[in-house]
């Protein structure tokens, strides 16, 4: 997976920054999560020979994917999400991160639920890895899964983060 573009996106919590391949929106950053410097060398739009998408669908993603954070924050959840190009995951992650997609706004699932719903008996721990793994987080809500005691398990981007989604969908 190569990103060919970069957005970032202003909300009231802080800047959030997209990566797209020729595929769709692959990695999205929650504000101070990782150093803007680190990625000072993807250009907003720098397309390669090997794209297959067009100048618009990059800009429709990039719209799609800012109306699904708008939507967010304002409690209102998207139902057309942008592609997604979820490539960087194994199949596993895969198989978890379509699980998490059908979790609806506002509820939760805990880790072994989505392991069960996967055919993954008794694998909680690795859903927890999978979700840690989860390179869009909030689009693709593993911030909805908590552990079977009530607990909330943790978050790529820190407990606050995740206590905060939460807090927002209910």
């Amino acid at each position: 997976m190569k990103c060919i573009a970069k957005a970032v996106f202003s909300t009231r919590y802080g800047k959030f920054t997209a990566f797209y391949s020729d595929v769709g929106l692959c990695k999205l950053i929650l504000p101070s999560t990782i150093k803007e410097s680190e990625f000072s060398d993807v250009p907003y739009v720098s397309y390669l020979n090997e794209v297959t998408l067009d100048r618009d669908s990059i800009e429709s993603c990039i719209k799609l994917t800012n109306e699904v954070l708008n939507n967010y924050f304002s409690k209102k959840p998207s139902t057309n999400l942008p592609p997604l190009d979820l490539s960087s995951g194994t199949d596993f992650q895969k198989k978890v991160w379509s699980a998490l997609l059908n979790i609806p706004f506002g509820k939760t699932k805990t880790y072994s639920e989505i392991s069960e719903l996967i055919g993954c008996y008794n694998g909680a721990r690795a859903v927890g890895s999978a979700c840690g793994a989860n390179p869009i987080p909030i689009i693709i809500p593993c911030h909805r899964v908590i552990a079977k005691n009530g607990k909330l398990g943790g978050f790529s981007a820190g407990l606050k983060w995740k206590i905060l989604l939460l807090d927002i969908e209910s």
